[in-house]
């Protein structure tokens, strides 16, 4: 009954609540290297506890190569928002009412 208590309180309800809280202080690019490297953070947490000798473990598989591909499309997603927020900020400011009438 622990382990269900831990997951449903810290794994779910508490992940989620942080993730909210990130989406309203964070840049996006940010939340989004933690919603795609999450998967990559625990495999990498699972193989140093198993290295410790922790039991009842495995060894992650060869799926776990996927994270090549994430880590790719992450680098070139971060790059070009980095590329597209220096485009906007180099744009001259335009006062609110000027911005709304185009």
């Amino acid at each position: 009954m622990l382990p269900l208590a831990y997951w449903i309180l810290f794994s779910s309800i508490g992940t989620y609540f942080l993730l909210t809280w990130a989406n309203n202080h964070a840049r996006a690019g940010y939340v989004l290297a933690y919603t795609a490297l999450q998967p990559f953070t625990s495999t990498i947490l699972s193989v140093i506890l198993i290295l410790c000798g922790v039991q009842g473990l495995n060894m992650p598989g060869w799926n776990a190569l996927g994270i090549i591909g994430v880590f790719l499309g992450l680098v070139l997603v971060v790059l070009d928002g980095k590329r597209q927020h220096e485009a906007d900020e180099a744009l001259p400011s335009l006062p609110l009412r000027e911005s709304l009438a185009d």
